[in-house]
């Protein structure tokens, strides 16, 4: 499997809500031990190694947000992952902080991380792993929303949700798409 965080290189977006993808990658990685290098050839940080049997390739793309698919397609069609061994974990604004849900494919809703992935592989149909960063308030507008850090409060909300997203990452792999998805696509408590 070929796991990607989404989210923007530099200290300035650390903490912002764009990078929960690099947020959850990072608790995944170092849940399994597994340790991230700088590939250059793939634009990305990359951590690849074996997972109770199964070789996993985690990525972060340092592409920026918006370029995303050109590291994603680098990293499938040099390891020759198809497009159902992708998952791609990334902020949702239509999501409350709080929860996530996987889903199979569809569009990319306004996301520009996953519209340049789909434009670069050619496909809708991947795994999508949506953390929920939301709600967007009206009056703000979606940039700055997305670049504004994570309060201390949610941060703290924010830390049982990619604990549970390790697990639902663990199944992922292991139990499959379909049943990760009926068990994890629910409210955390």
């Amino acid at each position: 499997m070929l796991i990607v965080g989404l989210g923007n290189p530099g200290s300035q977006y650390e903490t912002n809500l764009h990078n929960v993808g690099w947020l959850q990658l990072d608790k995944f990685a170092r849940q399994v031990g597994f340790s991230f290098a700088l590939d250059k050839r793939h634009k990305a940080m990359v951590a690849r190694a074996n997972y109770k049997g199964t070789t996993l390739t985690l990525a972060k793309p340092l592409t920026y947000m918006n370029l995303s698919g050109e590291s994603v397609v680098s990293l499938a069609n040099y390891y020759k992952y198809s497009n159902e061994q992708i998952i791609i974990v990334y902020d949702d604004k239509d999501f409350d902080l709080g929860i996530f849900k996987i889903k199979q494919d569809g569009s990319a809703a306004g996301h520009n991380g996953i519209k340049s992935i789909m434009s670069c592989i050619g496909a809708e149909k991947f795994i999508r792993f949506r953390i929920g960063v939301g709600p967007k308030p009206k009056e703000r507008e979606m940039a700055n929303f997305v670049l504004s850090n994570f309060s201390k409060k949610e941060l703290e909300i924010l830390e049982p949700v990619l604990e549970r997203g390790i697990d639902a990452l663990d199944s992922l792999i292991f139990d499959g798409v379909e049943k990760a998805m009926n068990f994890y696509n629910q409210k955390i408590k």
